[in-house]
């Protein structure tokens, strides 16, 4: 399995042909789930979520609402058709936005810096993950 080690940083999306980190990538689908007025605890949340959502995108369809589904009875939300939907919903915006990224998130972390929030995410290629 091949680990890279990467930071959010402000890079370009990748006019000289250069692949975007996946902790800026992240980042910016964590945006699609935290509030504006979050809290740091609110924050940490989000970005678990997003990273659970990312990695379940990189799942077979059948295997996917199994997992989704797991979640929900998990956070005692099995009844609830709004959170249910949310879920599928983020799923499915991961995948149409970046669906041929199929790099799974093996590990992160956040830390607060002087210049403010920075995600640092150890990942895999899904296809060669053993």
């Amino acid at each position: 399995m091949t680990r890279r080690r990467e930071r959010k940083t402000e890079v370009g999306t990748g006019q000289s042909g250069q692949e975007r980190k996946l902790s800026e990538v992240l980042m910016e689908f964590v945006g699609e789930i935290v509030p504006e007025d979050a809290t740091e605890e609110e924050f940490g949340q989000s970005v678990e979520l997003a990273v659970v959502l990312w990695n379940v995108a990189l799942l077979p369809d059948d295997r996917q609402g199994e997992v989704l589904w797991r979640m929900r009875e998990r956070a005692n939300r099995g009844d609830d058709p709004f959170f249910a939907g949310r879920l599928h919903e983020l799923v499915d915006l991961r995948r149409r936005r970046y669906g041929d990224d199929r790099r799974m998130v093996v590990d992160f972390r956040i830390e607060e810096t002087k210049r403010g929030r920075m995600l640092w995410v150890t990942s895999a290629d899904a296809d060669k993950a053993g």
